[in-house]
């Protein structure tokens, strides 16, 4: 008879293993579509590139205010917002990047002082870089500003020996290939810092949506599964390149997904400068909302909030 209890026993035991082997399996190849820009919000997908794409913010707004738009996507937060207050079905998700701008000293300027006089180049005229470095530095400096198009030409003026630029406004990892290239060039401010010390919050820039159609219960496992990922990223920023290997992808294509890979993995492991993290967004509301006011938009409606 023990015999028989042992038996049944051990049969129950490899059902059971069966089945959360199926569970994990079911995971793995539920295949959802993920498209996202490059650069920092993308490095949080490094474990799902199978079913990952990028694309500029553009394009993927176009998507999901198409019929067959991705199952999840990542946009500027203040973009992500202002089209879900339209009516677009999608909820807003996760927060997966909180800022990575910092002003860059070049070393060209004898007194080491950003002063009216000086020259200043900002990147993205208009955009997030450009409204932030207003609202922490206020307008005094308007006269002494020039405008670059991105970040990779910001880093150009920070290490070019024709450029002139004595301060510059750069984001992670392009500030960290300045450092390598530029000697002489150091960091003058943090942007993040700057920020949160005026308004208590954090920088919400870039966050995830998830489409109406996915199963609330599924939304949730990606989602935990998700933060698991960037976990084990921040505890072991290496974790990108054996993954990039697993999944045989080309130099070049990772280049364009994730930019410079030894630069991102330097300036994660130097306390996160790549800014990457998660949380629910509804709990920031009231953060969230004095955030997008810098783009003179209203509070969000709660309607927009995965729950």
């Amino acid at each position: 008879m023990k015999k028989i209890i042992c038996i049944l026993m051990i049969l129950l035991l490899l059902v059971g293993c069966t089945n959360i082997d199926k569970e994990q399996n079911d995971l793995e190849t539920k295949g959802y579509s993920i498209l996202c820009p490059s650069g920092a919000p993308a490095l949080v997908f490094y474990n799902n590139l199978s079913n990952f794409d990028v694309a500029d913010a553009g394009a993927i707004k176009t998507q999901v205010l198409g019929e067959d738009g991705p199952d999840f996507c990542v946009l500027p937060t203040n973009v992500a917002i202002a089209l879900l207050e339209k009516g677009i079905d999608y909820k807003l998700a996760m927060t997966v990047t909180y800022g990575n701008f910092y002003m860059c000293a070049t070393g060209r300027d004898d007194d080491v002082s950003m002063d009216k006089g000086d020259k200043i180049v900002l990147f993205s005229e208009g955009s997030l870089p450009d409204l932030l470095f207003h609202y922490v530095f206020g307008n005094q400096y308007d006269e002494s500003i020039s405008y670059v198009g991105d970040a990779s030409d910001a880093l150009r003026e920070i290490v070019s020996e024709s450029s002139d630029a004595e301060y510059v406004l750069m984001a992670e990892p392009a500030l960290t290939i300045a450092f390598s290239k530029n000697p002489d060039a150091y960091e003058y401010s943090d942007i993040q810092r700057l920020y949160k010390s005026l308004t208590l919050t954090k920088i919400f820039q870039a966050s995830l949506l998830v489409s109406n159609r996915i199963n609330h219960e599924e939304v949730i496992e990606f989602l935990n599964s998700l933060k698991s990922d960037i976990d084990v990223l921040l505890d072991n920023p290496s974790v990108i390149k054996d993954k990039i290997g697993e999944s045989n992808l080309s130099e070049e294509l990772a280049q364009a997904m994730f930019g410079n890979i030894d630069a991102d993995i330097k300036a994660i492991s130097n306390h996160n400068r790549l800014g990457i993290g998660y949380n629910n967004p509804i709990d920031d509301k009231e953060a969230l909302d004095k955030f997008i006011s810098l783009f003179g938009m209203d509070k969000t409606s709660e309607e927009i909030y995965f729950k």
